[in-house]
């Protein structure tokens, strides 16, 4: 009886561990330290999620507010805008938000982001629902 109990319970961990990602992983996230009148910053990642989930919000506390842009070069020059919908949605299973591209545009920064030093946030995919993460800051 202990044995069956046991085996119940680690069987139950296992299921709510994975609630609310619904099987999505995020690696590799990271931020370039802000200089120390910096407004703003941005975050990274990459995500392996269902084919055709889309990234719809992302929070920081170390945010006043957050956005979902990308950068392009438009005319020879870099540009910066809010994402469309179509652009943050995974391809093959996997969305990549990295420099000059995709990216959690982090503005009103309440403080300075320090190299070796984590900051939170929570991105919202429309199927995986929220995925609270941990942000290294990184000099990459």
């Amino acid at each position: 009886m202990k044995r069956t109990i046991g085996a119940m319970v680690i069987v139950a961990a296992t299921t709510l561990a994975g609630c609310g990602s619904g099987g999505a992983s995020i690696d590799d996230v990271w931020a370039r330290p802000s200089p120390p009148t910096a407004e703003n910053a941005a975050f990274y990642f990459i995500a392996d999620v269902e084919d055709g989930d889309t990234l719809i919000a992302a929070d920081s506390s170390a945010c006043g507010r957050t956005e979902l842009h990308i950068s392009q070069m438009q005319d020879g020059l870099m540009t910066m805008r809010p994402a469309d919908t179509g652009q943050l949605t995974a391809t093959d299973g996997t969305l990549i938000l990295e420099p000059g591209g995709l990216h959690v545009m982090c503005m009103q920064l309440v403080e300075p982001l320090v190299e070796g030093e984590e900051v939170d946030l929570t991105v919202t995919f429309e199927q995986a629902g929220n995925i609270s993460l941990k942000v290294s800051v990184e000099n990459r």
